[in-house]
């Protein structure tokens, strides 16, 4: 059995942000422009579709019947907690984020073609005090020779740092290297908590698929792919000394999406999301058993 991490985010403001990733999607809204419909613009880190044509003086951020927010610009997307969207950017990119707090990990999730993170972490006072490097690999999908030569490899969807020192004063510097498709779904910043003497066997994993299956007038079955959901149940043992403290964090972590370490043997344990719904049963003097329902963010 292994206790459970918890990474709890800090919010990452683009004051806090520097980054050679390009910050044009789109041109930046003009005031004295008409726009047609279906028109895109930038205003406030955002970017938004004009609804109506001949589209002149109505600000974006507070016409809504002139314009709809689209998503943030791509430089943001893995900061808005929008596991989804991606930041991308070919071969390498770098994030400096000066949180101004404490920051003791680290996570990068949802990646496609990443092979490489290194984590740099500078004191003002002490220089740097944290370098690392993840090397990312594809993975075969099981073990024996025919597997490893002949199956079809996957890479992993996270990839996390639990042991960042805590210094207030730091910079943090995030070097991201892969393919020409490189892209990050979220980078996470916060606290980790540990808790727990272990995880019972039993653990499951799952699903919820947002697919749609309707039968059209002849009762063909037509199926419409869509996105899922992971869903994660298990019990974890507590110290008695725990459950107070366990009790009350939870709690404050209510529609919060962070970081459960829940394996670290298997990576499909590992989900960035929220929980759905918990329970301690007060089970002995000595330890007591949470039952805890987690679900990722699509």
């Amino acid at each position: 059995m292994k206790a459970i991490s918890i990474i709890k985010p800090i919010t990452v403001t683009p004051a806090m942000v520097a980054t050679d990733v390009p910050a044009g999607d789109y041109a930046d809204y003009a005031a004295g422009t008409t726009y047609a419909a279906g028109a895109r613009v930038v205003y406030a880190n955002g970017i938004y579709q004009s609804l109506q044509a001949a589209n002149t003086g109505h600000t974006p951020d507070v016409s809504t019947a002139w314009w709809v927010f689209v998503s943030v610009i791509n430089q943001l997307k893995l900061f808005d907690l929008v596991n989804s969207s991606q930041t991308a950017k070919a071969n390498a990119m770098t994030y400096t984020v000066r949180p101004g707090a404490v920051v003791t990990g680290l996570a990068a999730v949802n990646l496609t073609s990443v092979t490489g993170i290194r984590v740099r972490m500078v004191s003002d006072a002490y220089g740097t005090v944290f370098d690392r490097t993840i090397t990312r690999g594809r993975r075969p999908p099981g073990a024996g020779w025919w597997s490893w030569y002949y199956g079809r490899r996957t890479e992993s969807l996270s990839s996390y740092f639990v042991d960042l020192p805590s210094f207030a004063d730091a910079v943090i510097i995030v070097d991201f290297t892969g393919l020409a498709d490189m892209a990050v779904g979220t980078l996470l910043m916060g606290t980790v908590s540990s808790w727990g003497i272990g995880v019972k066997s039993g653990l499951a994993l799952g699903i919820r698929d947002f697919s749609k299956k309707e039968a059209n007038e002849f009762a063909d079955l037509v199926l419409t792919k869509r996105g899922f959901s992971s869903k994660e149940q298990l019990d974890l043992v507590l110290a008695a000394e725990e459950v107070d403290s366990f009790y009350s964090l939870l709690k404050s972590l209510r529609a919060t999406p962070c970081l459960w370490i829940c394996s670290g043997r298997y990576g499909a344990a590992t989900l960035y999301g929220y929980y759905q719904d918990f329970e301690i049963l007060i089970t002995y003097f000595a330890t007591s058993e949470c039952s805890l329902s987690l679900e990722s963010l699509t």
